[in-house]
């Protein structure tokens, strides 16, 4: 498995509109794409958030992420103070219950 990671800043109070836009218009493609395993979202308090996608190949991930990339510019760009800060990498353990 593989994990794609974005930590970003939103503006003050814009975590829950960016929480609302994600359930509506992010996760109902998540759940179609090929490879997908899992999805967080992640509030830190202080605006601070950070997402982790989950898919089965390295090539489901990043093929993903491409699309994620331009879902956020167009949907939350508005509700951030600069583009998240990206990472991925292999998933060496995962427990889940």
């Amino acid at each position: 498995m593989y994990a794609a990671i974005r930590r970003g800043k939103a503006n003050p109070g814009s975590v829950n509109e960016m929480t609302r836009r994600i359930q509506e218009g992010f996760v109902p493609s998540l759940r179609t794409a090929p490879g997908f395993v899992a999805y967080s979202f992640l509030d830190y308090g202080n605006d601070e958030v950070q997402s982790i996608t989950v898919f089965e190949t390295q090539v489901q991930v990043e093929a993903f992420q491409k699309r994620a990339d331009d879902w956020a510019r167009q949907n939350l760009a508005s509700l951030m103070q600069g583009p998240p800060q990206p990472s991925t990498g292999e998933v060496l353990i995962h427990v889940a219950k």
